[in-house]
């Protein structure tokens, strides 16, 4: 984007001189290059004009964030217990979705393991879908949520649902990093991403 503006204004500044320059090499009759503070004048104002817009452009691009806010002193981050919150840091209204995913290392060492695990691995990402909820304790369940200018809506999240599964079904198959990605997905396909951590062998299960 900077280097999109800078070359606007690069071209701008270069068309003017190429323009003073050249109706002064054909001795075009009666030309006025006027005075430098005229030129500084001009060139102030095709800056002011650039500059605008490029804020203007700027101001009306949609931001977001999703970020934690809470986590139980002493637990695995994401574990029990977290409170994530998705945050519209823009001026203008967005649509989203938010939902958890196991990380790619996760999903690849199980489904390249020499276990058959396919089938087990797609019911524990059914469950791991109903960790993250709604303020109200509805499962959120990938829905498209609005946010207003400025707006912020918070999820609760909740591993220990899937822990007993991801013990029973893979305590046999070594996982290095049990990392769940909750992902936030505007309606343009810009997206972030909160990495969370989950310890299959979290004993004290609520």
């Amino acid at each position: 984007m900077k280097n999109r503006w800078l070359l606007v204004v690069v071209i701008a500044l270069f068309s003017g001189f190429l323009g003073g320059v050249v109706g002064v090499g054909l001795e075009i009759g009666n030309t006025n290059l006027g005075s430098l503070a005229d030129w500084l004048s001009a060139i102030g104002t095709i800056g002011a004009v650039i500059v605008s817009l490029f804020l203007a452009n700027r101001k009306d691009k949609p931001k977001f964030s999703i970020v934690l806010v809470k986590n139980p002193i002493g637990l695995a981050i994401g574990t029990f217990g977290s409170i994530i919150e998705v945050q519209n840091n823009g001026n203008l209204p967005i649509n989203v979705t938010v939902k958890p995913e196991f990380s790619d290392n996760v999903e690849q060492q199980i489904l390249h393991s020499d276990k058959p695990l396919g089938s087990a691995y797609v019911r524990l990402e059914q469950e791991l879908q109903q960790t993250l909820k709604n303020e109200d304790g509805s499962s959120v369940d990938g829905e498209r949520i609005y946010l207003g200018a400025s707006e912020t809506r918070r999820f609760s999240y909740d591993a220990t649902k899937v822990i007993p599964f991801m013990r029973n079904k893979f305590y046999g198959t070594h996982i290095s990093n049990w990392n769940i990605n909750i992902i936030a997905t505007n309606i343009d396909h810009s997206r972030e991403v909160l990495t969370l951590g989950v310890d299959p062998d979290y004993d004290d299960v609520h």
